[in-house]
């Protein structure tokens, strides 16, 4: 595991929206299926990749979740079960190993929506992962029928990632200074959300079950909060994001937080 991130610290601007700033890519739909640890690992990825003057490009979900599947156990850091759920540190890891992502232009989703079957990816353990969803796959639709390693961003290397300490003044800090963050949170009060800011009523703290990215933080009638990008369709929320408490461990938003590094 890499060193986790924490600079020193710094006294925070009341306000930061890397959303205005034109480095946070467009806000997209996972579906029905547990892929929101691998939207906002790429969102993130490609967030940085714009903050070094790219275009902030949608990265293909659909090739980590065709192509990946790693379950040593329930408890590694490693953990990907394609689209049954996993972690960013997994995401990081397979774009390293394979050198690359493409777009979702080449490579577009389609499993969320159902209209593809792909078979589990190689290394799929369903003792871990549980059964892959998907009967009568098809193998056209599957990571090494359309893998085209020619055709990942070309530049786009992923060098190094880790875990920030979970204190939400460093996590203030590490987005103001570093970028947008990967983030889980227990979405148990997300369910029924519109619009403002979410003051936790049912999530717990300590069961993380999805993921999103940390875009931002403000201040909203004397209200501290985090604004976060879902994966959830634009239709969600206020245009695809939210905002919940900040500074008070809201839906435990703080205790897995990732950044990354490009080369």
């Amino acid at each position: 595991m890499f060193p986790r991130s924490g600079k020193s610290r710094t006294e925070l601007v009341s306000e930061i929206d890397w959303t205005k700033k034109g480095v946070v890519p467009p806000v997209r739909n996972q579906g029905k299926v547990g892929t929101c640890y691998i939207f906002s690992t790429l969102d993130m990825i490609s967030s940085r990749w714009a903050m070094k003057g790219n275009p902030a490009v949608n990265l293909s979900v659909e090739q980590v979740a065709d192509c990946l599947a790693v379950a040593p156990d329930l408890f590694s850091d490693s953990l990907a079960c394609g689209i049954n759920g996993g972690l960013p540190y997994a995401v990081f890891r397979y774009i390293k190993k394979v050198g690359g992502v493409t777009t979702e232009e080449m490579y577009p989703y389609c499993v969320g929506s159902g209209t593809c079957k792909p078979c589990a990816p190689p290394g799929y353990d369903p003792e871990v992962c549980e059964r892959y969803p998907l009967n009568d796959c098809d193998k056209a639709d599957s990571c090494p029928a359309i893998l085209d390693t020619s055709q990942f961003v070309q530049g786009l290397m992923v060098s190094t990632w880790t875990d920030v300490i979970p204190e939400e003044e460093t996590i203030a800090n590490v987005l103001e200074t570093e970028g947008p963050l990967t983030c889980a949170v227990d979405a148990s009060d997300l369910q029924l959300y519109k619009r403002g800011i979410i003051v936790p009523d049912r999530c717990r703290p300590y069961d993380l079950n999805h993921a999103c990215l940390l875009v931002g933080y403000g201040v909203d009638r004397n209200v501290s909060y985090w604004k976060v990008k879902n994966s959830w369709g634009s239709q969600f929320g206020e245009d695809g994001y939210y905002r919940i408490a900040r500074g008070i461990g809201a839906c435990g938003i703080h205790r897995y937080v990732s950044t990354v590094t490009l080369e």
